[in-house]
């Protein structure tokens, strides 16, 4: 969120037992329930874990993926017939299109018609078309990041990359910090930073080259707060 009248996004808390998750957790309420919660565990990794591909959006397509492949473990597939009968292939579809569609229903998975951007604006008229292009993958706007020069604020930058890849140090704010370096700013005691760790690097090109090594050349930080005083 910002400050100084500039638009501000509003994060709405999540309400479990409330529409359109008033039945959340029923999908784990079944016999099957191994079975959902192993596809759940698949798509958390896919989106959040090690290897996800923040650039990749999750089509219908890649969750029935998903779920045919936790099909293919025998335990699991024996999961998805009520009679312990093989199940064919065709029946596997079908299971996979309809445990998604319980998924979306009970709010575990969204759709872009199933989400809302709140915008808090001074004044009425605010367009949140270019941010929820942005959000949902229809367009590339650039990402940058500016808080204090120090090791703290670096590894800021790492996790927003994490989400963003894109994203970098802003070239403006920090070129300004970085001058006040030799003469300015502070020893990490000064500013009870001394037990900052240095995060190595960054993933961002300009932290990673002039940023972080100009702190260690130096062994000193600079408050975001200066940068209006250069």
């Amino acid at each position: 969120m910002t400050s100084g009248g500039q638009k501000q996004l509003i994060a709405q808390p999540m309400q479990f037992f409330a529409p359109p998750r008033e039945h959340f957790f029923r999908p784990l309420t079944h016999d099957n329930r191994e079975l959902c919660a192993a596809v759940l565990r698949a798509l958390h990794e896919r989106v959040h874990g090690a290897n996800a591909d923040y650039a990749e959006t999750l089509t219908r397509d890649i969750v029935l993926e998903v779920i045919l492949r936790a099909l293919a473990d025998p335990k699991l597939r024996a999961l998805a017939s009520d009679t312990g009968q093989p199940v064919r292939p065709e029946e596997e579809r079908a299971y996979a299109g309809e445990l998604l569609r319980k998924l979306k229903e009970h709010g575990w998975l969204r759709s872009r018609s199933g989400s809302r951007l709140y915008l808090r604006m001074p004044s009425a008229g605010g367009d949140l078309s270019a941010v929820e292009s942005w959000l949902f993958g229809a367009a590339q706007v650039p990402v940058s990041f500016f808080g204090d020069l120090d090791f703290a604020g670096m590894q800021i930058l790492a996790s927003l990359r994490e989400v963003f890849p894109g994203a970098g140090a802003w070239h403006p704010g920090y070129r300004a910090l970085t001058r006040l370096l030799p003469q300015g700013g502070h020893l990490p005691d000064q500013a009870s930073k001394g037990l900052q760790v240095d995060p190595g690097e960054t993933g961002c090109g300009y932290a990673d080259q002039e940023l972080l090594p100009a702190m260690r050349l130096h062994g000193r930080f600079v408050d975001q707060e200066a940068f209006g005083l250069t």
